[in-house]
């Protein structure tokens, strides 16, 4: 049987053009300083490793991978490592409402 990994999936199956660029997009109209500083190239690079990211914790959908990629600009490509958000992705079936609601009580402490 064969069997595939999920970083060769990422390779056969990468994110789609036309919802990279609406992400990109979505983004930059919300961090404007920061994705004019990256210039397009980085931050449609940032966006695909953040879509990436966000199907290895199961978030598939469209709405889902974007809010995830919104915490990646929000709070950083490596927020993952935080206590909070490490304890929501841990779970079997992370959600990303939930994981949401905690970066926001993260914030505001």
């Amino acid at each position: 049987m064969l069997r595939i990994r999920e970083d060769q999936l990422d390779v056969l199956m990468p994110p789609r053009a036309d919802f990279v660029a609406q992400t990109c997009a979505h983004v930059a109209a919300i961090w404007r300083a920061e994705c004019a500083r990256l210039g397009p190239q980085a931050l449609q690079q940032r966006v695909v490793a953040a879509i990436l990211r966000a199907r290895r914790h199961g978030f598939v959908r469209a709405g889902a991978a974007r809010r995830y990629v919104e915490l990646v600009m929000l709070l950083g490509a490596e927020f993952e490592r935080l206590p909070w958000a490490h304890e929501v992705l841990a779970r079997p079936r992370p959600n990303i409402d939930t994981l949401w609601r905690a970066a926001m009580a993260a914030l505001d402490r």
